[in-house]
């Protein structure tokens, strides 16, 4: 997500965003018996026809607010290597353990927690994509262990990980998408964690067609939505309501940051953040 919106900020510094996808497991995965991401009725289509690759457009930039800071949070990843942590006032951080694509590294993971520490409390997310060829399930579980390693290396302990689809990582048709993401979200389970979904409501629907969620939603909106943030969480992503909603926002200092916010701020919420 951060890549996304690393390449958007270059077009014109303060006016642009970014939005990402996710997915949900087929019916006939036999574990677990409710696939966590449920695929989509097949819809026949034309004969010999292309769908139309969802772009990404330029978005209104909202300002941070300088309240409520208990509920709003920011997320950082290799994006953001070599700069400050943005001078807000936030209750949480999310940080990306990737460079970008699957089973590649944040050099700035270390950095990044070592300013946090102490701090706020922190989650992780993880970027997903599909295999050129093999096993997708299998693809999707040595995603995870990649990251958790990374994540060990750096002796963190967070009870939930974020799974991060979009456009811009490589994917195939959908059933091998929805394959992927199952696998992740499994691993996850069988490690001991929480495995949410990150993305938009445009490249979910490219990626997965549109496929039911039943794990916890990070939902990316664009600046114009931010006046109806209560609808963005009540609408969600797959049929599930949003845990937390993020868009591209400017700081006091104008300088551009993801901005999240939760949907609720009950302790079934706020436990899904840990302490360095």
């Amino acid at each position: 997500m951060a890549r996304l919106h690393l390449l958007l900020a270059a077009l014109v510094i303060g006016v642009l965003g970014t939005g990402l996808g996710v997915m949900q497991a087929r019916a006939t995965d036999p574990v677990p018996t409710l696939p966590a991401v449920a695929a989509p009725t097949p819809v026949p289509a034309p004969a010999r026809t292309t769908a139309k690759p969802v772009t990404v457009r330029p978005r209104p930039v909202v300002r941070f607010p300088a309240s409520l800071a208990a509920g709003w949070g920011i997320d950082v990843s290799w994006p953001q290597c070599g700069a400050r942590l943005p001078a807000v006032a936030t209750g949480f951080a999310i940080v990306g353990v990737n460079g970008g694509r699957p089973m590649t590294g944040n050099p700035c993971l270390r950095d990044q927690l070592s300013a946090l520490r102490g701090h706020l409390p922190v989650a992780f997310y993880l970027n997903l994509a599909a295999p050129s060829s093999g096993d997708p399930a299998a693809y999707g579980a040595r995603i995870v262990d990649d990251g958790l390693a990374r994540i060990a290396r750096t002796g963190a302990h967070v009870p939930v990980v974020w799974l991060d689809v979009e456009i811009l990582n490589a994917w195939r048709d959908r059933s091998t998408n929805v394959a992927v993401i199952n696998a992740a979200l499994r691993r996850l389970t069988a490690r001991g964690l929480t495995g949410g979904i990150y993305s938009s409501v445009p490249m979910w629907q490219q990626v997965t067609g549109g496929a039911a969620i039943h794990v916890p939603v990070w939902l990316a909106i664009t600046g114009s939505e931010v006046p109806s943030l209560r609808q963005a969480c009540a609408t969600g992503l797959g049929g599930t309501k949003a845990t937390m909603v993020q868009y591209v926002a400017i700081t006091p200092a104008q300088k551009l940051v993801d901005a999240d916010v939760l949907c609720r701020t009950d302790a079934g919420v706020l436990k899904f953040f840990g302490r360095l």
